[in-house]
């Protein structure tokens, strides 16, 4: 990756800009909101598809795609 990212082309610009670590969304600090996605004071609600896919499959896949 360091060989791609040093690569320019005649003017200078960056031929592989995303080989750059500097790019990589991955390595930036996580952010907090000031305003929470749900109140803490109501329950969640399940159902049994939706439990079964937070139990046996990926937790981060079963909030994104019900709470955020």
């Amino acid at each position: 990756l360091a060989r791609l990212a040093a690569l320019t082309d005649d003017e200078g610009q960056a031929l592989v800009p995303a080989a750059h670590p500097s790019r990589w969304w991955g390595l930036d600090e996580p952010t907090r909101s000031a305003v929470p996605l749900r109140d803490r004071d109501q329950p969640v609600t399940l159902s049994g598809s939706a439990l079964d896919q937070l139990a046996n499959t990926c937790a981060l896949q079963w909030f994104l795609g019900r709470e955020v």
